[in-house]
């Protein structure tokens, strides 16, 4: 995806691969700040919560480091995400249909903040 959070996603990822001494936290933090230099980008939560999620949830076979991250919204969605790709057999085409997911089993009406462009990205790099 070609947003600073799927970037992000993507390079967070690879660099957690390839350096076993980079906490999942410190790679999300040096990638989005490798695309933005807005603070309030580089801070955003949900993106950020999103891969750290991931990462506990050891979504997508990554192998990522795990984390003791608090459970949030975005942890929830994120699994819910998952659980989607795992549904489809992988075959999903839009990040947007990630998200109709989240909102039909949340059964709410929710504005995404980036957590689907953080799993979509992610799924992209993997399949």
């Amino acid at each position: 995806m070609n947003t600073i959070y799927g970037k992000a996603a993507v390079e967070a990822a690879k660099q957690l691969q390839e350096n076993e001494n980079i906490t999942p936290e410190v790679a999300w933090n040096n990638a989005v700040s490798k695309f933005t230099s807005a603070t309030h980008s580089i801070n955003k939560d949900c993106p950020k919560t999103t891969f750290l999620a991931l990462c506990d949830l050891n979504g997508l076979h990554l192998n990522l480091l795990k984390t003791s991250i608090r459970k949030t919204k975005n942890h929830n969605y994120t699994a819910i995400m998952l659980n989607y790709i795992s549904k489809k057999d992988g075959k999903i085409e839009t990040k947007i249909e990630l998200w109709n997911e989240v909102q039909k089993i949340t059964e709410k009406k929710i504005k995404s903040n980036s957590p689907d462009t953080v799993v979509f990205s992610l799924y992209k790099m993997v399949i």
